[in-house]
């Protein structure tokens, strides 16, 4: 039995309130008065003192009453909400959901009762059913509170499908608030929504129509407009749409200074120099120089120092890009200008040095490098570079104890470096696999592979090791400032030289297993066996279809498809498409 110490008597009518005071006076006297079921209901709650649920059933049966049922529902209603607003101050959720759910049964068009339920299920983060209720209060009940709470549980399902990734749901519930609320934070809302979905057009709209709402005190939705801005902006540079980032890098916020402005338009002219595209990147940033020189933009010593350091990495960046190109002097001039504009910094030093090495004087730069703090920033992965390049000179002579020395002090300094890898798969390709005599002569005959000359080698290996360097030098942008000159090249020809014996598309697999894709391209069911040293494995291959096996010791193995036999040496780290 629930006990409420709860005051209601001030919601009550002044007719209410003496037919309660009467109904005391009675009872207090002993009388034997006409008195009410309501009465009796009146005096069951005690104004909050007494039980709840033989109120509940006094004012229930009170409800029967020709004259006085439809006051005894209105009171019963108010008690509940007045218990619905007591629990939700108190943060029980629960209680305030079973309360307000009373008081709506009791009263189908009572707007407090919507809006209270919708808020206690918006606490409890049903924001589904929340939503359901908020709806039919504003529509059945005419509930105006309803109505901007459903903009409000719109946006907070909204926010909770962004958390789970679901950005499409996510964009559609912030468009439908955005119907009932159209301000500032709902567009940036929905701008964030499609920006997760990559979608430009649909991104540099929203921008668009949140410009004129951000007001100039507005400070937290005007950072997330900039933050916001800033990414649809590289978007559209990375989509290609550089007029589109142009037209974006124009808009602002009332109350956004051109200071502001300066930092995005520096970055974007840096993301051409990543995208290899340092004449477009000097062009901006030189844009941005002139126009302070002019007077139409103040920029501050510190801003001037940055712009510098930018200008002076392009320099850098493009000496690179020319001497991959053939023109040696024109490297040797920007860079010249980069050091000149920064004499003394190390990571332009570092950068001279790899030019050195793009010419291939190795032992010049490395005589160079000896001379830089070996704690400045690059120096590891210059270390890196210099010595990837020096183990490839060593495996295409065959010196492959050389060429294994330098690896290790390439992988010691970086690893990651695409320079490095590509090293490797030079050192793969003239390295042989570990196999008995009656396994190379075995493949010599039958293999799938024909390999030049007869001397097996790690071709598949090395093939996915060029991938994953390929897949490395795109993610990390043709400005990266440490990056060996012409080492794409390198990294084609080898690929050319492997290819040219090894007819099967690799990829790079991430752990120490090879997977076979086995293809059928002909015209009936293909059953395949494959029998390795200490395993064997089969497959049904339907005709056009493609069967994944994965060898947790790779190897060589037999295979036997249809009435053909053929040999085979499945290697490490590879994903191999064999289409028989």
């Amino acid at each position: 039995m629930e006990r409420h110490t709860l005051r209601i008597a001030q919601r009550l009518t002044r007719q209410t309130r003496r037919w309660i005071v009467g109904a005391a006076l009675v009872t207090a006297l002993g009388g034997t008065g006409c008195s009410t079921p309501l009465d009796d209901a009146r005096l069951a709650w005690a104004d909050g003192e007494g039980q709840l649920d033989n109120a509940d059933a006094k004012y229930r049966e009170a409800m029967n009453d020709p004259d006085l049922g439809d006051l005894a529902r209105e009171e019963l209603r108010d008690i509940y909400l007045e218990l619905g607003k007591a629990a939700d101050k108190e943060g029980k959720a629960i209680k305030a959901e079973e309360y307000f759910r009373k008081a709506l049964e009791l009263d189908p068009k009572s707007e407090d009762a919507y809006s209270g339920l919708a808020g206690a299920l918006q606490d409890l983060m049903r924001y589904d059913e929340a939503l359901a209720i908020a709806t039919r209060g504003y529509e059945d009940a005419g509930c105006r509170n309803c109505h901007r709470q459903m903009a409000v549980l719109l946006i907070r399902r909204g926010d909770a499908y962004m958390q789970e990734s679901r950005w499409s749901e996510a964009e559609v519930d912030y468009a439908a608030a955005l119907d009932i609320i159209p301000d500032a934070a709902v567009w940036l809302a929905v701008v964030r929504a499609r920006y997760a979905q990559k979608d430009l057009a649909g991104s540099a709209k929203g921008l668009k129509s949140a410009t004129e709402l951000v007001l100039q005190n507005d400070l937290e939705n005007r950072r997330q407009y900039l933050e916001l801005r800033r990414g649809v902006v590289l978007l559209a540079l990375e989509q290609g749409d550089v007029p589109l980032a142009d037209e974006l890098l124009d808009l602002a916020p009332v109350g956004v200074e051109p200071e502001e402005q300066v930092g995005l338009a520096m970055e974007v002219a840096m993301e051409f120099n990543r995208q290899g595209k340092p004449d477009q990147a000097l062009a901006r940033l030189m844009a941005i120089v002139d126009a302070a020189a002019a007077g139409k933009l103040k920029l501050t010593p510190e801003r001037l120092e940055q712009i510098r350091d930018r200008v002076a990495t392009i320099y850098a960046t493009r000496a690179k890009m020319r001497l991959a190109e053939g023109d040696t002097a024109g490297a040797d001039a920007d860079i010249k200008e980069a050091i000149g504009m920064r004499p003394g910094k190390s990571s332009l030093l570092l950068q001279e040095i790899l030019l050195l090495a793009g010419k291939g004087k190795l032992t010049d730069a490395r005589a160079k490098l000896a001379k830089v703090d070996t704690s400045a920033k690059g120096h590891k992965e210059v270390t890196a570079i210099l010595a990837a390049l020096k183990a490839i000179e060593y495996a295409e002579a065959g010196k492959l104890d050389a060429a294994k020395t330098e690896l290790a002090l390439a992988k010691r300094n970086g690893k990651e470096l695409p320079e490095v890898h590509i090293a490797i798969a030079a050192y793969l390709a003239a390295s042989e696999p570990s196999l008995y005599k009656k396994e190379k002569s075995a493949l010599r005959k039958s293999g799938l592979v024909k390999y030049p000359g007869g001397k097996i080698v790690r071709a598949g290996e090395a093939l996915s090791e060029l991938d994953w360097s390929r897949q490395q030098l795109q993610g990390l942008g043709a400005g990266y400032p440490y990056r060996a000159p012409g080492i794409e090249a390198k990294l084609e020809a080898l690929h050319k030289q492997l290819v040219a014996f090894y007819p099967f598309a690799v990829k790079f697999f991430g752990e120490p297993k090879a997977t076979l894709l086995i293809r059928n391209q002909g015209g009936a069911e293909l059953s395949v066996e494959m029998v390795g040293r200490s395993w064997k494995k089969r497959a049904k291959v339907a005709p056009g279809d493609t069967a994944t096996v994965t060898l947790k010791n790779p190897g060589f193995f037999e295979m036997t498809y249809g009435d053909q036999t053929a040999t085979f040496v499945a290697e490490p780290y590879t994903e191999v498409a064999l289409t028989l």
